[in-house]
């Protein structure tokens, strides 16, 4: 089945568009522009995805590596102006940042976020911090006339994947999801501890205490009180009297799954907040504490296709935990 190829002009020059055929899916994306009759080489394929003339899926793509799946949408424009030296700029400092981008449309973009940073500034005390994941997007989102709006927020000290929407159309869609808690969202965690069983359910009252900004245990019905459940499975035992558990949140609450982990008697590696009383420490001294967001799925509210994303275990943990494979 071949491609679908349309020829515009945008601002007086010829845009090629074309949407990548079956018998192409999973191709890099410079293999995919080199095979187009207008490019013919490899080395004419990275010239135009390096310098900003490439699109898929309705932003501008300078990862040489990108996979392209089938249906996917692309453009290409050889002499459309002013993309190359910004969008490499952008691009330079997203790697600065730290930020890994997991996935990037037209519409959203999905980062592996690092521990000690914030996704957002939400009081007056970390918005005269400035450093947040918002604050590092501005720079690269700048060429597309994009800016950043975070469909959900995780912990500072907390890795992984971050939800982001390039405008405030796409972010209210976004956050609705995440208020009916439809997304999927999976974390790993490791335990100060071994849970008796290898399977359950953490369901806890809690409240969140705006002037300590701590997650407290609250009684039903209490003032600002809410049921937080997550599903919990072992991965693996870790020596040290430690353990490595899968948690799939059913509610989405700030420090829900330190504090769940804290009223088993189970608190995260490197954890300093949650912890029960006259607990002895177990695991090696982190700098944070041991959770990630892992997997994170949602629907895409242009598209309406499911959107599943997996974010790389950090150096970190994987010190403690070793391959993430099948669970033992």
């Amino acid at each position: 089945m071949g491609s679908r190829v349309v020829g515009t002009l945008v601002g007086g020059l010829m845009a090629e568009t074309w949407t990548n055929p079956v018998e192409q899916a999973g191709w890099r994306l410079d293999r995919v522009v080199a095979g187009r009759e207008t490019v013919g080489s490899r080395r004419r394929a990275r010239e135009a995805v390096e310098s900003g003339k490439v699109s898929l899926q309705g932003a501008v793509c300078t990862d040489l590596a990108r996979v392209v799946p089938a249906g996917a949408a692309l453009e290409l424009s050889w002499n459309q102006p002013g993309t190359g030296r910004a969008q490499r700029a952008a691009v330079a400092s997203v790697v600065e940042a730290g930020l890994g981008i997991l996935y990037e449309d037209a519409w959203l973009i999905a980062v592996d976020k690092p521990p000690g940073l914030l996704t957002d500034a939400a009081t007056q005390e970390q918005r005269r911090e400035r450093d947040t994941v918002v604050h590092r997007l501005k720079k690269y989102l700048a060429p597309q006339g994009k800016r950043a709006f975070p469909a959900h927020r995780i912990d500072r000290d907390t890795s992984g994947a971050v939800l982001l929407a390039k405008d405030e159309r796409t972010h209210a869609a976004l956050r609705a999801q995440f208020h009916a808690h439809t997304p999927e969202r999976v974390y790993l965690a490791i335990l100060q501890g071994i849970p008796s069983t290898s399977t359950g359910t953490w369901s806890d009252w809690m409240a969140w205490d705006n002037a300590l900004l701590i997650q407290r245990v609250a009684s039903p019905g209490a003032p600002g009180s809410v049921l937080a459940e997550a599903h919990w499975s072992l991965r693996r035992e870790i020596p040290g009297g430690m353990a490595l558990v899968e948690v799939r949140l059913v509610s989405g609450r700030r420090n829900q799954i330190r504090l769940h982990a804290m009223l088993r008697g189970l608190p995260l590696v490197g954890e300093r907040m949650y912890l029960p009383e006259r607990f002895e420490r177990r695991g090696p001294r982190m700098e944070r504490h041991a959770l990630h967001a892992w997997k994170l799925a949602f629907e895409h509210p242009a598209r309406r296709e499911r959107v599943a994303l997996e974010c790389a275990v950090p150096a970190d943990l994987r010190r403690m935990i070793g391959p993430m494979g099948a669970p033992e």
